[in-house]
């Protein structure tokens, strides 16, 4: 056999890695004479690519830690923190990609535009923190309607911009009226003693001839 592996102790000391080969030694008339065995120290080696394991396994780990990092840095830098939809600088960089994309493919883009009506009030009668929970359940709607490939942006205090790339005007239609009617529906604001809550919407695509 070859290419085995054996460790040795030598008092106190590490124990000392050998490779051992053994080889046949057949005389004039093929038969075995005997076994040459060889054993190489390969102690040093060994215990330096453990090293170097050691050292690349703490080296893969630093790396998936600092991605990690960087991806919790771009989220924070991109999304605004209460809805976690893109932030306004955020959405206008990615909304540009988009727009570039659509125009040059000759694709549709439709643009949908909502805004929570009198918020003011909301927030004047019942507390910005009944505001702040509003705002999150309007955005939450949003999103069920919505397709992995649209963006969401927060377009200032109570207004958001729906970006929905690819989509004939009909569907996205649709869509905005679903929205639309899902949040007037939701019972979810009873809790906070609001009746209920609407938002208006309004709609723009490539093929209405929007420049940008």
């Amino acid at each position: 056999r070859s290419n085995e592996r054996l460790m040795y102790q030598f008092g106190g000391v590490n124990p000392h890695i050998f490779n051992v080969n053994c080889t046949e030694i057949l005389g004039d008339d093929n038969v075995r004479k005997g076994v040459l065995v060889t054993f190489d120290d390969i102690t040093e080696l060994e215990y330096k690519n453990l090293e170097l394991e050691s050292m690349l396994k703490i080296n893969e780990q630093s790396m998936q830690e600092i991605s990690r990092q960087n991806n919790e840095l771009k989220i924070l830098a991109e999304n605004d923190p209460m809805t976690r939809c893109y932030n306004r600088r955020a959405f206008h960089a990615y909304g540009d990609k988009i727009f570039q994309d659509a125009t040059g493919h000759h694709k549709n883009l439709v643009c949908i535009m909502l805004d929570i009506d009198h918020f003011k009030s909301v927030n004047d009668n019942y507390g910005h923190q009944v505001g702040d929970e509003v705002i999150k359940l309007v955005t939450a709607i949003s999103r069920e309607s919505l397709r992995d490939t649209d963006i969401v942006g927060r377009y200032g205090g109570e207004e958001f911009c729906l970006v929905l790339p690819d989509i004939e005007i009909g569907i996205a239609l649709k869509i905005a009226e679903r929205i639309r009617t899902n949040v007037m529906n939701a019972t979810t604001y009873h809790a906070f003693g609001i009746e209920r809550v609407t938002i208006s919407l309004g709609i723009s695509s490539i093929t209405d001839g929007a420049q940008n």
